[in-house]
């Protein structure tokens, strides 16, 4: 579900590359059931508007630290007038994150949803506290885009080198999904062929298989990092 309203964010990739920056050292993990959630939009058309609106403040608000990040990091010769104002426009989609949040969990309330609000047992005053949960949501939702970008960054040939054979598959079946996730198609039939065989070789479904994959990105392109 989530797919559909990031169609048109996920088609830029310097906009997952930029929130990666704020995805370096473990799989994201978010005490909400992001699907139960997804499924209650099928059926309640109130709810599902209300969090398309989580969703894309949330998105905007990670967006907008992960530039503040990087104009941290690397953009030494800006103005701290330039500064300032990245900061501004930070501030103010926090601001709306906030209330997108706070209405959607009253929605949730009012209405006696069957919907778990453990992700909402913070003190509503503490900014931080959805900063952090909005950076959560977004880096869940965009967990697949962001895993698959890591592989441009990998040198793969050196990398096979001293890779085992279970590794290499790993490898083999994030190359075949990262290019039809950068072409933005359904698989052709032999690109699925090889996905199932492999999928069924490992033993492991797609999500466990870009899990395996992250792992041998963090030992063999992270390491001394």
């Amino acid at each position: 579900m989530h797919n559909e309203f990031f169609k048109h964010y996920t088609e830029n990739l310097s906009t997952i590359e930029k929130i990666s920056f704020l995805f370096r050292e473990k799989l994201p993990k978010i005490n909400m059931d992001i699907e139960s959630y997804e499924k209650k939009c099928e059926e309640d058309e109130v709810f599902k508007e209300l969090f398309e609106d989580v969703l894309n403040t949330s998105y905007r608000y990670t967006v907008d630290v992960a530039n503040m990040e990087k104009f941290a990091r690397e953009d030494k010769n800006n103005s701290e007038e330039d500064f300032l104002e990245a900061d501004q426009k930070r501030s103010a989609t926090h601001n709306s994150m906030i209330a997108a949040l706070n209405i959607m969990a009253r929605y949730i309330e009012t209405k006696e949803l069957d919907l778990d609000l453990e992700w909402f047992n913070w003190q509503t005053e503490n900014r931080a506290a959805y900063g952090k949960f909005a950076i959560l949501l977004t880096l869940n939702v965009f967990k697949q885009d962001i895993i698959l970008h890591k592989i441009e960054e990998m040198d793969i040939d050196e990398i096979k080198k001293d890779l085992d054979e279970v590794e290499l598959m790993v490898i083999d079946y994030v190359l075949i999904l990262s290019k039809i996730y950068e072409d933005r198609r359904e698989p052709v039939e032999s690109e699925l062929e090889k996905l199932n065989k492999i999928s069924a070789e490992l033993g492991k479904d797609s999500e466990n298989i870009l899990s395996a994959f992250y792992e041998i990105y963090k030992k063999r392109y992270m390491k001394g990092k």
